[in-house]
């Protein structure tokens, strides 16, 4: 099923999980947008979105280094929102060599976080809210990936399309040789 893609101008905020637009958001028949950075400040754009989350998150981030969006996550762990993060193992090993590592940070705010054991690529930049709304996209959560480098991110609130990736999320969350997060050593 195709939709039709808004392309949003700067005062535009944020759309709702739910399925209906936000009162800043173009017209409530929308159900996809397409946002680019630098243009675009992402990492304000996906707290924004982050912020509508009621009762899951599950994020595939290949990095993930943004303290500001971490801090999110925690903020919907502690009020009662179900965060999966599921990380690559090369990238998320590098993070924790270079003290970059967010980990810590999520895992002490009660995200729950795995990581792939395969060196094979984790490459997804994808996380869906509450079974409706689809983020796919080229950005990496770091400060540079959200504000200087070209990238774009595409929300689309499409309950199908969710189901397609939540699946996708949980047969990888599910593997058997997926590392628990414990510590910045893994």
């Amino acid at each position: 099923m195709f939709v039709c893609l808004v392309l949003l101008r700067p005062a535009i905020t944020g759309i709702s999980a739910a399925g209906q637009s936000s009162s800043t958001l173009c017209a409530p028949t929308a159900h996809a947008v397409v946002l680019y950075a630098p243009e675009s400040n992402l990492e304000r754009r996906e707290i924004e979105t982050l912020r509508t989350a009621k009762v899951s998150v599950d994020v595939a981030m290949y990095s993930f280094t943004d303290r500001e969006l971490a801090a999110e996550l925690v903020h919907l762990a502690r009020s009662g929102v179900r965060v999966r993060v599921y990380r690559d193992s090369r990238e998320s090993m590098q993070e924790n060599q270079r003290g970059s590592s967010i980990t810590p940070t999520l895992l002490a705010g009660g995200v729950e976080v795995r990581v792939k054991a395969s060196q094979e690529l984790m490459h997804f930049k994808s996380y869906v809210i509450d079974g409706a709304l689809l983020r796919t996209g080229s950005a990496n959560w770091s400060p540079t990936g959200l504000k200087r480098q070209d990238n774009d991110v595409h929300y689309e609130i499409d309950t199908t399309l969710a189901a397609l990736f939540e699946n996708r999320f949980e047969a990888m969350w599910q593997r058997a040789t997926n590392r628990m997060a414990t510590t910045p050593a893994q």
